[in-house]
């Protein structure tokens, strides 16, 4: 996820400090992905030192006492780096690092029974969300919120993972080691 298209998309709206940007970016994700406030200060010099960002004054402090809070808007590049970031698609072609798939890979390596029981123990986890964010689907109102958007979205991923997993198990089911039938000799000893 890039905080820095984000926090530049929110400034376009008014100039910003780095903490009503951080309590904003919260709350228009339904505080799905909360932001350390330094990751916020570090990000904001960040575009400063690269021209998206230019300070807008400061404005008092909350509380007495405090300094004056830094104000931040959008400069003339800024405004071009979030128009193309509008209608710039995603990059689906990366491959994420997934613990999951990571835990898979290297179960298997020690054997398709503990793969078969790293795969049961995520699909029950992944059972047991699925129907914890249904439960939370049914108790918002259906006002196209965000966080309605981010709920819809994990249970589409998590649906999707829940097929993975079949596809994953019967996969192994046809290489595991399939019985063999006893040799000649060995029926000719028995007998």
């Amino acid at each position: 996820m890039s905080v820095k298209y984000a926090l530049l998309a929110l400034l376009a709206h008014a100039p910003q400090g780095v903490y009503r940007l951080r309590t904003y970016f919260e709350q228009v994700t339904a505080g799905q992905w909360p932001l350390n406030i330094g990751q916020v200060y570090s990000t904001m010099q960040r575009l400063q030192r690269d021209n998206l960002v230019k300070s807008a004054g400061t404005e008092p402090a909350v509380q007495a006492g405090l300094p004056d809070v830094e104000l931040f808007e959008l400069t003339d590049e800024g405004r071009k780096k979030i128009a193309q970031w509008w209608i710039d698609p995603v990059d689906r072609t990366r491959v994420e690092r997934d613990e999951y798939v990571i835990k898979l890979a290297v179960a298997l390596e020690y054997s398709i029974e503990l793969a078969q029981e790293v795969i049961d123990t995520q699909r029950f986890s992944t059972l047991n969300t699925l129907q914890q964010l249904n439960r939370q689907k049914r108790s918002i109102l259906l006002t196209g919120t965000a966080h309605q958007l981010i709920i819809e979205r994990q249970s589409f991923l998590l649906e999707a993972e829940l097929r993975w997993l079949d596809h994953i198990e019967k996969s192994l089911g046809s290489r595991s080691p399939k019985p063999q039938a006893s040799s000649s000799n060995d029926q000719k000893g028995q007998s």
